[in-house]
């Protein structure tokens, strides 16, 4: 997990320190994107030096990225796009076997996880 960490660190030139919070979703409706941006928002304005990092592809993409700079927090949100877990399907898994805590939305396959 560590290991993953410093790569995103390094890919997207975050400090070292800093805090990283993790999504992997399909940018959707029914996944409602906009409630983890309304989160971000309120947690960057308590700890700035946040970043939040959202995996994923889908439709609202282009008005979530709006979002993110009318909101204040084009520093702070990261848009990575499709990556090879969430498009196979496993968010869920792979981040368990990357050693990070993992929590998963009821109603979903990997509820139990």
């Amino acid at each position: 997990a560590a290991a993953a960490a410093a790569d995103l660190r390094r890919e997207l030139d975050l400090p070292v320190d800093s805090m990283l919070v993790g999504s992997v979703l399909r940018l959707v409706r029914q996944k409602n994107p906009r409630c983890l941006l309304k989160a971000a928002h309120l947690d960057v304005q308590r700890r700035p030096h946040t970043h939040f990092l959202i995996a994923g592809a889908g439709p609202l993409r282009p008005r979530l990225e709006r979002e993110t700079v009318q909101l204040g927090l084009a520093g702070n949100v990261h848009w990575l796009g499709a990556r090879s877990a969430e498009s196979a399907g496993l968010p869920a898994p792979a981040a368990l076997m990357c050693g990070w805590p993992t929590t998963a939305r009821w109603p979903s396959s990997t509820a139990h996880t």
